[in-house]
């Protein structure tokens, strides 16, 4: 077992004290504990197997019992740990009499009935847990010997009979497993040590015939097979995640991949309640050594209750290599876990191949029953390798997920196949609106011009839910600036789109990575012919060198007018979030999560929570505490607004807001208003707002008696003019602005033409 994970909780823990205020609780440890022994269908001509896992392990028990280590993405190849038992002896006779009947006993027990003996695997924590049963006393006499042949490429020394645990290592001298110290328990509770020797890929144990005569059977041997490495071994990556917004409880849904090898890695789903509570549930996994699974991401169609995961296969092993889209869909309503998928197929030696996939889902409560699906395409000729090509296309496929327990595809559609560009890392805000008439996606893709292009740029599509498209905007492009990695967020007419960027001076030609020397943002509208445009860009981090990762980015549909952004640093190791208000301009500043702990390859996920006003994180964190990390961000608490002093007029004077009362007074807010009530129908309104207060009697004429300023009357601003009984005026919050309190103050005729003053709003707006 790897023992850094268990103190990746607490190490989270320590670092709470240097996040910003708004961190609302202790980051949690998101991983799965045990992944159930299961099977699934076949793909690519190749057999799922029958695999189970834990943290540090995963085995398989379709061709016996074989042991592999999670070692992480930077480790060469696999290191597979067989057994398959020779003999178990008593005095010389044979137990293990017929050969090997498998079963599936529950979802961590599998068993392997030889005759007289049953050999068993408890898939645990802390290592895989082997036993022999022997259920009656055998005829012979003497000593018991259970002997086994290991099927590995790694290595021990010979050792000789003795109580010990066996160490075996790989070519490099590192210790990678270890089979652990047998010792044989009777039914009466009986223990005594048994020897270990281990000799040219051989395993003995064995136990004294003087201690067997007197045991009471059923009798159990129970070695131990554990993970020795430690630090670095399976970190997270290609974390995403979501929220459905109408499960009751387990709403809150996340994907991750991790590595066996860096020929090896592995997917999984699970699900768990708001503020992470209950326990994570384990929905889906994609573990075996057939194919790799990896780039999950994730999403909601909330018009068939369903959480739809997108992900790719890549088949390593197979001439020629290549690469597919797949998916799981599952139903709120089912917490089981289900191993089912669907698939966009076709000849593997067409020389196509999928990967970088991306998803669109629907809002909460919505009826739409579609889903987009988008991904990169490479067209590497027939026969040939998976591979980036020079060409590279982006691709997409609206999936019904009403039909079908995982859905129909429809018919898949290129969206950006030009052969005189390279369309790359397509992009698509993760909630469109999901009603059944017109509606649809924002796609945000990297473009670089085959023909003239001296950097990446990145450029806007409308992805319609029937499957129609429409080109918009790209981001700044006409300059020498590289835009990498870009994410997008946001509905309806309102977008955010994150990304990088790199002078071609630090970064010449077409590169590979997504790091650049700046973050971004770009705030995006639809056109009056629906297609997106740019409305501005704003400048969020800059650093002198290509230290920054953008990560993803989410949208709050309360107050619609913020984003959060995510996004790494390679120089601090820090994980970054950042609100951007309705300008797409920093409104909180940059909370570094984890801080002093090296993240994984790969970036983590976001979303929003809008029963509680925050924003979910799920991120990898690498170094010696591999894990995925859950986070909460709250906004910060304001005091609520008030009204105050003595008025000449009974008006209401409120304020009033998209979102809930804390983001009501949020800055960048961009829909929040005051709200006069309660004067004469033909009343003229002059609204007033100042930085401080006041308090000093009006005399100026045509005022009724008794009325007061209470606001500066010196310099005030004048926010407009109103006629009518109910008079609202729209007073956004930009980002620029300061956290401070802002005092309205109503001036309006009665039914007579003489003025009142109203009581003094105060509102104080935070950031």
């Amino acid at each position: 077992m790897n023992p850094n994970r268990s103190v990746a909780a607490a190490v989270a823990l320590a670092f709470t004290a240097s996040l910003a205020h708004a961190q609302s609780l202790p980051p949690t440890a998101l991983t799965a504990a045990i992944t159930p022994i299961h099977t699934a269908a076949d793909d690519g001509g190749l057999a799922y197997g029958i695999w189970g896992a834990a943290y540090a392990y995963k085995v398989s028990f379709h061709d016996g019992m074989t042991f592999v280590p999670y070692l992480g993405d930077d480790y060469p190849h696999n290191q597979p740990f067989g057994w398959r038992t020779r003999s178990v002896t008593v005095g010389g006779v044979e137990l293990a009499t017929a050969p090997p009947i498998p079963a599936r006993i529950d979802d961590t027990r599998y068993e392997y009935r030889l005759g007289g003996v049953t050999e068993a695997y408890e898939v645990r924590s802390d290592g895989l847990f082997q036993t022999f049963v022997i259920g009656e006393r055998p005829p012979g006499r003497g000593e018991l010997v259970v002997c086994g042949e290991l099927r590995t490429a790694l290595v021990a020394d010979p050792v000789a009979a003795g109580h010990q645990d066996v160490t075996f290592f790989d070519a490099a001298g590192t210790a990678i497993l270890g089979y652990g110290a047998a010792t044989a328990v009777d039914a009466a509770g009986n223990r005594r040590a048994m020897t270990t020797e281990y000799r040219d890929g051989n395993l003995t144990l064995r136990l004294d015939a003087a201690w067997l005569e007197t045991a009471v059977f059923p009798l159990t041997v129970d070695p131990l097979v554990a993970v020795l490495l430690s630090g670095g071994g399976g970190a997270p990556s290609s974390v995403d995640i979501c929220r459905d917004g109408e499960s009751a409880s387990l709403g809150v849904w996340y994907t991750y991949s991790r590595a066996a090898s860096s020929t090896d890695r592995d997917l999984w789903i699970l699900r768990t309640g708001d503020r992470w509570m209950p326990a994570s549930t384990m929905v889906f996994s994609d573990i075996t050594t057939a194919w790799d699974a990896d780039s999950g991401k994730i999403a909601t169609s909330a018009g068939t209750d369903k959480v739809v995961t997108l992900f790719r296969r890549y088949f390593d092993g197979l001439a020629p290599r290549f690469s597919r889209i797949r998916w799981h869909t599952h139903r709120m309503a089912f917490t089981g876990f289900d191993s089912s998928f669907g698939l966009l197929t076709f000849d593997s030696n067409s020389g196509i191949n999928d990967w970088r996939p991306a998803i669109g889902g629907t809002a909460a409560l919505s009826s739409g029953t579609a889903v987009c699906f988008v991904w990169q395409r490479e067209h590497n000729g027939s026969g040939a390798n998976f591979s980036n090509g020079s060409a590279s296309q982006v691709w997409g496929a609206i999936l019904d997920v009403a039909a079908g327990a995982q859905g129909t595809l429809g018919t898949p559609f290129p969206i950006r196949d030009s052969q005189l560009s390279d369309s790359e890392r397509p992009r698509l805000n993760r909630v469109s609106a999901g009603d059944t008439g017109p509606d649809g996606w924002c796609m945000v893709s990297m473009s670089w011009n085959r023909l003239s292009a001296t950097d990446w740029d990145a450029c806007l599509t409308w992805i319609g839910n029937d499957g129609s498209t429409g080109f918009g905007d790209c981001i700044e492009p006409t300059d020498t600036i590289h835009k990498l990695g870009p994410t997008i967020a946001g509905r309806g007419n309102r977008y955010l789109v994150q990304y990088a960027t790199a002078p071609t001076t630090l970064a010449p030609g077409k590169v590979d990575s997504v790091k650049g020397q700046r973050i971004k943002t770009a705030r995006v509208e639809l056109d009056d012919h629906g297609l997106p445009r740019v409305v501005g860009t704003k400048e969020i981090h800059a650093t002198n060198h290509l230290f920054l990762v953008p990560g993803n980015t989410a949208y709050d549909a309360s107050t619609m007018s913020h984003w959060a952004i995510t996004y790494s640093s390679v120089s601090t190791a820090h994980y970054y979030i950042t609100i951007c208000g309705y300008q797409g301009a920093l409104v909180d500043r940059e909370v570094a999560f984890f801080q002093g702990v090296l993240l994984s390859p790969g970036v983590g996920g976001i979303t929003f929570d809008p029963a509680h006003a925050e924003f979910v994180l799920a991120y990898p964190v690498g170094g010696t505490h591999e894990d995925v990390i859950g986070s909460i961000y709250a906004y910060p608490t304001a005091v609520p607004w008030r009204t105050s002093g003595t008025g000449c007029s009974s008006a209401g004077l409120s304020w009033n807001g998209f979102g809930e009362p804390a983001q009501q007074q949020l800055i960048g807010n961009e829909f929040t208003s005051v709200l006069v009530t309660g004067t004469a129908s033909n009343s003229l309104h002059a609204l007033a707002v100042a930085l401080t207060p006041a308090d000093t009697a009006l005399t100026l004429p045509g005022f009724a008696s008794g009325c007061r300023a209470l606001i500066p009357l010196q310099a005030p601003i004048v926010v407009g003019l109103r006629l009518g009984a109910n008079c609202e005026w729209r007073v956004s919050l930009p980002e620029g602005l300061d956290p401070c309190t802002l005092h309205f103050q109503d001036f309006h005729t009665d039914a007579n033409g003489r003025f009142l003053a109203t009581q003094r709003l105060e509102v104080p707006v935070v950031r």
